[in-house]
């Protein structure tokens, strides 16, 4: 009977053992278990435990470095940027190594050539090479995140600058900390697919070209790039301007009672030779139609120049490189290629 109850215990015992075990084990994959893996460059993977903890391991399985809070991998071919407790660093893409031990307030990484990374220590703005490994920019430049905590940092553009902002203003930087701007505007920004700057001071905006020299001065209202010029819109005019800045394509007084903006802005169409047949279809020719303040004029497209001003009520080409030009209802000219006139006033 005592042979037959100590079975019944020791088989308790090991049933109790057994489910002791698997609910450590349940509860260890619980918290430390994999919840998803994603494969980096050079055989190296990130994992995420359970937890929310990450780590990077090497082809063989090998966990390199530390255990981390977040791992951002998703957007530089040189390092990711991670977090541990309140202080972020950076690890190599190239070897899963730390480069920089989670010693920022915050960090954010640069896509660009130039393999520069933001750091912010103690409210203080600097730039990291993750390529070397050295402070490219010590942290100088106060900095502040907005009411939603968000840092707004920007990154270094493809001519090597960056614009910062601080409680003063916003400044642009070279790629060794030397101030191109002082930090005291308000705007600053590409105009969209060219190489020329925007900067605005108070309500106005001047133009600079990619290497900040001014070619507009801070009186204007507006500056938007066309294919043909520079539209700028003082309080009572709009002009379009040549690329140097220097001739004034056309020039109009603007209604501010009125809806202008339509009116004003360039418009470009493509102009066609003549079809040979009526069924055929011109082909494509060198030029193109632009209208600017409610007027058109001419631009040729392989020398990339206003050959007549937009100043005509419409031009309807001709072909084999001419232009009939209405000047009112009753008046039209004959213009050839140069914008010459070849033919004389008709009704």
């Amino acid at each position: 009977m005592k042979k037959k109850n100590f079975k019944i215990l020791c088989t308790v015992c090991a049933i109790a053992f057994a489910a002791i075990c698997y609910g450590g084990y349940c509860l260890y994959n619980i918290y430390y278990g994999e919840s998803d893996r994603w494969k980096l460059q050079n055989n190296l993977t990130a994992v995420k435990y359970n937890n929310g903890d990450y780590v990077i391991v090497d082809s063989k399985g090998k966990t390199i470095g530390k255990r981390m809070d977040d791992l951002d991998f998703n957007n530089s071919c040189f390092a990711y940027v991670f977090k541990i407790g309140e202080k972020y660093g950076f690890v190599s893409a190239a070897t899963g190594c730390p480069i920089f031990p989670a010693q920022f307030d915050y960090a954010q990484l640069d896509d660009g050539k130039f393999g520069l990374a933001a750091i912010v220590k103690d409210g203080l703005l600097g730039y990291a090479n993750v390529r070397t490994g050295a402070i490219a920019i010590p942290p100088q430049f106060p900095t502040y995140p907005d009411a939603d905590g968000w840092w707004n940092i920007s990154s270094f553009d493809y001519d090597g600058y960056c614009v910062i902002r601080s409680e003063t203003g916003k400044g642009v930087i070279d790629t060794v900390g030397n101030i191109i701007c002082p930090l005291i505007y308000d705007y600053i920004d590409y105009l969209a697919g060219v190489p020329y700057r925007v900067i605005c001071f108070g309500e106005y905006y001047a133009l600079y070209d990619s290497a900040f020299n001014q070619l507009l001065p801070f009186e204007y209202k507006e500056i938007t790039y066309t294919e043909f010029g520079f539209n700028v819109e003082t309080e009572n005019s709009s002009q379009l301007l040549s690329f140097s800045c220097k001739e004034i394509l056309n020039y109009c007084v603007l209604d501010n009672q009125n809806s202008y903006y339509e009116d004003t802005q360039s418009f470009i169409e493509h102009l066609y030779e003549p079809a040979e047949n009526e069924n055929g279809a011109g082909k494509l020719s060198p030029y193109k139609k632009l209208r600017s303040a409610g007027k058109y004029g001419i631009f040729n497209n392989n020398y990339q120049n206003v050959i007549v001003q937009a100043k005509y009520k419409e031009i309807q080409y001709l072909g084999n490189g001419y232009f009939a030009c209405v000047i009112d209802d009753e008046k039209a000219i004959i213009l050839d290629k140069y914008g010459k006139e070849v033919h004389g006033n008709r009704k």
